[in-house]
């Protein structure tokens, strides 16, 4: 009985060394705690009982190793069969389960790597941590290596605009018989304009003399081939095809004055009104009731340029005809309408006499638009004022209506 107690006593102590141990555990045999002066049965009895025992422990162990494994593949934390895998036991098979000499088993069993797992886990918290350090750094740390990295930057710049610098000084160096022939070129050029402008002409004085007249519908032709105005008289030199031109715009300038006298019967009126026969002057033209038509009277004030009393457009007389250029026809119609009609000469501002001489209180276009006003238009007796203003005439409408 004593051997069946130290039988049980065994039986019970072999779970609970499993238990606290858990590792790959020998079973010995228990045949030494058995006295040899037993009868057979009762040896043969308590070996079954160890022997059963021992089967109980080597099932539970292998229940728990395969649980192990099912929790480590489902936490990913199998790895290959490579490397790092999971062994089990001492060959390929996985779990060997020896016999050894006496009817002794042992069984070897290496659990999951479980300590493996944990130091991955470790690692990746420490690299978390290390991370979060980083990110804790001082920042004036951080400041300093930006600081020094720009300062590399500017380093490096400065180097590459310096051999750049070098670069194109060199190239100025080299080109600077370039630059004196281009300079030459330049003041040649600039010469050459000079003397252009300097140059003179001698034109006719009269439509005739250049080969041109005014039809009967007011166009200017060529006399002998009845072709319109050619500008190119001579080819390859514009200064003198310009000055031909202008001669010629002249000679119109004094043609329109002779039809606003004679074709609409028009007066000439000197201005400034008290300019001595000596003094610079100019003159405006009015119809004989301009300032004494009870009713209403027209104003017409041309724009800028080389235009005159009577015109609106120089190159649309030469080009087009006399309608489309003069304000005869608005004069006209105006005078059928019942209207008195005064005609400024606002571009007319100065005589050449070796030098421009302003002509007194009509120097420019808004004091000759002032001027007229005041002294002629301001002194009409008509109730209604008309003023028919073209291009820069507008700033002088504008003036005569501020002092209404």
């Amino acid at each position: 009985m004593a051997d069946n107690e130290n039988a049980g006593s065994e039986e019970q102590q072999l779970p609970q060394e499993e238990h606290q141990q858990n590792e790959p555990m020998e079973v010995e045999s228990n045949s030494q705690a058995v006295p040899s002066d037993g009868n057979k049965e009762e040896e043969s009895s308590q070996m079954d009982v160890c022997n059963e025992a021992r089967g109980q422990v080597l099932n539970e162990a292998e229940q728990k190793s395969e649980e192990k494994m099912d929790e480590a593949v489902e936490g990913g934390m199998q790895q290959g069969a490579g490397e790092g895998g999971m062994q089990q036991g001492a060959g390929e098979g996985g779990m060997q389960q020896g016999a050894g000499e006496g009817g002794n088993q042992q069984v070897q069993q290496e659990e999951p790597k479980q300590d493996e797992s944990q130091k991955l886990d470790e690692s990746e918290d420490n690299k978390t941590e290390s991370k979060d350090a980083e990110d804790k750094k001082d920042p004036d740390a951080d400041k300093k290596d930006e600081q020094d990295g720009e300062k590399e930057e500017d380093t490096d710049k400065n180097d590459e605009t310096a051999a750049g610098g070098q670069k194109d000084d060199s190239k100025l160096s080299l080109s600077e018989s370039e630059v004196k022939k281009e300079h030459d070129v330049y003041e040649m050029a600039k010469l050459k304009r000079e003397l252009e402008r300097n140059r003179t002409f001698t034109f006719p004085t009269s439509l005739e003399d250049f080969g041109y007249a005014f039809n009967d519908d007011g166009e200017l032709r060529n006399i002998d081939s009845g072709e319109k105005f050619e500008f190119f008289a001579k080819k390859d030199d514009h200064l003198y095809n310009q000055k031909r031109y202008e001669a010629i715009g002249e000679i119109i300038t004094e043609i329109v004055y002779q039809k606003l006298e004679k074709e609409v019967h028009l007066d000439k009126h000197v201005v400034p009104t008290d300019a001595t026969k000596e003094e610079p002057q100019t003159f405006i033209f009015m119809s004989k009731d301009a300032l004494s038509n009870p009713d209403k009277v027209m104003v017409l004030i041309h724009g800028s340029g080389v235009v005159r009393a009577g015109q609106w457009a120089r190159s649309l007389i030469i080009n087009k005809n006399m309608d489309c250029g003069t304000q005869i026809p608005y004069i006209k119609r105006a005078m059928q309408e019942g209207y008195g009609v005064i005609v400024l000469n606002s571009n007319d501002n100065y005589v050449s006499k070796g030098e421009r001489i302003p002509i007194r209180e009509n120097g420019n276009a808004e004091n000759h638009t002032r001027y007229v006003w005041d002294n002629f238009v301001m002194k009409s007796k008509a109730k209604h004022i008309a003023i028919v203003a073209h291009s820069y005439g507008e700033i002088g409408r504008a003036s005569c209506r501020e002092r209404v």
